[in-house]
């Protein structure tokens, strides 16, 4: 047995049988009009809910196309950045070796700094003598 709210005839059955121009026969029992009429709204439900459906699927599609293309640029993006880092790395290290030598030299300077002093006190001791009076 149908349901009570089947069995009532309702305002939206009639304009959906005006719109689709069905029209209860008399040779048709009236419940199995009103089958055919939901049958018919079902398919019709069915139908807007397909399109519905590929309309969001290619909506979707599309922004997955774009996030990738927006991925991508990002990701050239960040390889730039990699690349200028390398660069600037390879300075440091460059600058590091240089400081390394600067060291190296300086180290060496100390140690030189005690040897021409005494250079020069023997050149003014060896002077002193030449002119004794100093």
């Amino acid at each position: 047995m149908a349901t009570p709210h089947l069995l009532n005839y309702n305002k939206a059955m009639a304009n959906f049988a005006e719109k689709e121009k069905t029209y209860k026969t008399s040779s048709q029992p009236l419940t199995e009009y009103r089958l055919t009429l939901l049958e018919k709204n079902y398919d019709r439900l069915e139908n807007k809910v397909d399109k519905l459906s590929d309309k969001v699927d290619a909506r979707f599609d599309f922004l997955v196309d774009k996030m990738d293309k927006e991925s991508k640029r990002v990701d050239a993006r960040f390889e730039k950045i990699d690349a200028r880092f390398e660069r600037v790395d390879a300075r440091f290290e460059q600058i590091f070796k240089e400081i390394g030598n600067v060291r190296v030299e300086m180290h060496k300077m100390i140690w030189q700094i005690p040897a021409v002093l005494a250079v020069l006190m023997t050149i003014i001791g060896g002077l002193s003598k030449l002119f004794h009076w100093i």
